[in-house]
């Protein structure tokens, strides 16, 4: 709600009264969606490319094993390496807890990753 926020905000200040296209993709299609939603009355239209609606299912292909990581697996072990072994079975739990973590020797690695 705050990124939603933060263009609505933006096109107040900016003295646009409608946007007459929104273009977003992947992430930018999700957060054009949820603009849409909360403003319908302020845009005219959108062109959406690489849609992606974060469900259980699709964060899960892509930051589990047998999803993203079976095409490309040098990346998915460059994402999983710095987690211990016992951990590699759950990243994004492990990652969750790591940037959750108030200290930087356990949240920094996380971050570059």
């Amino acid at each position: 709600a705050d990124l939603v926020d933060d263009i609505e905000h933006l096109r107040k200040h900016l003295g646009i009264d409608t946007w007459a296209l929104l273009v977003g993709g992947s992430w930018g299609s999700t957060l054009a969606l949820a603009y849409s939603q909360a403003h319908p009355d302020v845009v005219r239209g959108m062109v959406l490319y690489s849609i992606f609606l974060p469900s259980t299912r699709s964060i899960e292909w892509l930051y589990c094993l047998g999803g993203a990581s079976d095409f490309f697996p040098d990346a998915y072990d460059n994402f999983i390496s710095h987690l211990p072994f016992a951990e590699r079975t759950k990243p994004m739990e492990a990652y969750y807890h790591r940037l959750q973590s108030p200290d930087d020797a356990v949240r920094l690695p996380a971050v570059s990753k």
